[in-house]
């Protein structure tokens, strides 16, 4: 279970002009790069942003960085010039801010699913220019699945042809695939170099395509949607494709991007034993193509059922993962942060429906901004603050901070998005809050305070917000694809805190989170009714309060996801089912995919 992660995307077209000039010089830290947006489509009052996949882009995180300003007074067009690493393969999107929250671009026709470019090389200029603002398809259509037979035949020879050659890995057998499958459209829409890097990406993540489904929409979408099935998991794919009139039905476009399960009839798993036997396959395929490095645990009504590790915790030093290796949680320590709310309430030191203007003073923000938020809106990210990581956090040494009081100038000048409590937009900063509410309401600083009165009661002996320069024991270092340097990897050091707090960054075992979920269900660290009331989920979101929350075929499940460069995690509690999935890796993407594999095996068990 995670929260739809609007940039992660999986596509093949590059719908990019990119225009390279200059040549290449001795080392740069940075070169030049301009966007330019023809029609965004933004109204009065709205602003436009680019995000992407690297700490200079955003890291995909929603924030006000990287501001687009318009080209001429009053005209449609926008661009932003930007300092980014040379040489380098980047993906990103425009995000249009306005009062009703922030709207991220609809799927582009690329094989990430993004915008997609490379750098130019040290002493060299590149100018995007992106066209049209791509609108979101809407999220409340309504699908039908058929088999792949159901595909005209001419159609269903060049995707097969797609899967083939993407398959095999082999650079000049899809470059053959485009000159004989697809029309000019496809063969010109961006430069090879970048498409090598994107299909590289993708084969890793799935060892590999079987075409299985043709989908259709209500209310219809353009083109046609053929589905895939990844080799590892079993996890679903869309190719939205679109092709030349006539009978040859050759492909001009071609996007692949992740999808919702396909409804066609699945095997059934016949029990407990066969689902484990099911979980270890998939973790070994998982482990053997490099898309899993990590750990797992899944445990049934308080007894551990299965765990595994793989892969390495330092790279440099090739240490193994092994079950008590301590990962980076990302946003799962929003979790931590949302009980200790839950027990200050309950101590009657706060109340949900507080102005936060009781805890948070002027040194962080004005008082008509902190009168207008309530405590239930930070933990519900419905407050409307935005991101920290944000233009200062990443011009600035990680050493400035490590106390929660340390991040007030990264805080200071955010406004709410829109009127508090009426939109849903994750918001780090609310979490942060959170933190420093935790401070106010016990007296107590925030990691001294989660340390006593959530990790000790559960058990959780390797859990705690550790400072990277500190000489922890086996702490796993997270690790992000670098396709070209020659180690094929870069450690996510730099780019990430150096000390997690109430929004995430903190270290924890998929042992401890499973004492953490056994110690929500027994009453070590809340009463029933007040665990309840956090897992209590918002209309029309999967989101409690600091808590991921869903209901489906499997049932309520609640917990939480994190992910940044480097690292991914889950914690799934399968309430009605009583089992508990914790999955944690030190590689971005690593986890998720696993995790909701996992899911699906225990939905279509037996009751």
């Amino acid at each position: 279970m995670s929260l739809p992660m609007t940039a992660r995307r999986c596509a093949i077209v590059f719908a990019v002009t990119a225009a390279f000039s200059g040549a290449a010089f001795a080392g740069c830290a940075t070169v030049p790069v301009t966007f330019r947006l023809a029609d965004a489509g933004a109204i009065d009052g709205e602003k436009l942003y680019i995000n992407g996949d690297l700490a200079a882009l955003g890291n995909w995180s929603t924030g006000e960085r990287n501001a687009m300003v318009r080209s001429s007074p009053g005209g449609t067009g926008w661009e932003a010039t930007l300092q980014l690493p040379p040489a380098t393969p980047i993906q990103y999107k425009f995000v249009r801010q306005g009062s009703a929250g922030p709207v991220w671009e609809g799927e582009i026709a690329t094989f990430s699913g993004n915008r997609q470019a490379l750098t130019p090389a040290c002493g060299g200029t590149l100018v995007l220019d992106a066209g049209h603002f791509v609108v979101p398809a809407p999220d409340n259509d309504t699908i039908a699945d058929q088999p792949s037979s159901a595909l005209p035949a001419a159609l269903q020879q060049h995707l097969q042809a797609f899967a083939a050659a993407f398959n095999s890995k082999d650079p000049q057998r899809m470059q053959r695939f485009i000159e004989q499958h697809g029309t000019p459209e496809l063969a010109n829409a961006a430069p090879w170099a970048t498409q090598q890097l994107a299909l590289a990406k993708a084969q890793k993540a799935t060892a590999g395509l079987d075409l299985r489904a043709v989908r259709t929409y209500t209310p219809t979408r353009d083109g046609i949607t053929a589905l895939f099935q990844d080799r590892i998991y079993g996890g679903w794919y869309a190719a939205k494709v679109t092709v030349e009139e006539g009978g040859a039905q050759r492909i001009k476009s071609l996007m692949l991007s992740p999808a919702r399960p396909a409804q066609l009839p699945a095997q059934p798993v016949a029990n407990e034993k066969a689902m484990l036997g099911m979980v270890e396959a998939a973790v070994k395929r998982g482990c053997s193509a490099g898309a899993f490095s990590g750990s797992i645990l899944v445990a049934h009504n308080g007894r551990v059922k299965f765990e595994q590790s793989c892969g390495e915790s330092s790279k440099r030093y090739h240490v193994r993962n092994n079950m008590e290796t301590k990962y980076n949680l990302a946003s799962m320590n929003k979790m931590f942060t949302a009980v200790a709310i839950a027990q200050l309430a309950d101590q009657g030191k706060l109340s949900l429906d507080d102005k936060i203007s009781r805890f948070v003073d002027e040194s962080w923000l004005p008082r008509d901004v902190t009168d207008r938020i309530t405590v239930r809106h930070l933990l519900t990210h419905t407050s409307g603050l935005g991101n920290f990581f944000n233009e200062k956090f990443m011009a600035s040494s990680r050493d400035q901070y490590r106390e929660v009081a340390d991040y007030k100038p990264l805080v200071r000048g955010d406004k709410p998005a829109f009127e508090p409590g009426q939109q849903f937009m994750y918001s780090n900063i609310g979490m942060l809050l959170a933190g420093v509410i935790v401070e106010q309401a016990s007296g107590d600083n925030y990691f001294d305070y989660v340390r006593q009165h959530v990790f000790q009661p559960a058990g959780m002996r390797n859990t705690d917000s550790y400072a990277l320069d500190e000489p922890v024991e086996n702490l796993a270092m997270g690790y992000t694809p670098a396709e070209r340097s020659p180690y094929g990897w870069k450690e996510n050091t730099f780019i990430h805190v150096l000390r997690g707090g109430p929004a995430g960054g903190g270290y924890s075992t998929v042992r401890d989170l499973n004492r953490f979920a056994t110690a929500l269900s027994n009453g070590a660290l809340l009463p029933k009714s007040s665990v309840e009331r956090l897992w209590k989920r918002q209309e029309q979101i999967d989101y409690a309060l600091g808590f991921e929350s869903s209901v489906g075929k499997v049932g309520r499940v609640v917990g939480h996801s994190g992910g940044f460069a480097g690292i991914n995690g889950e914690l799934n509690m399968y309430v009605d089912r009583g089992y508990v999935v914790a999955v944690l890796a030190n590689q971005e993407e690593g986890a998720s995919p696993l995790a909701e594999h996992i899911g699906g095996l225990i939905a279509r068990m037996p009751q």
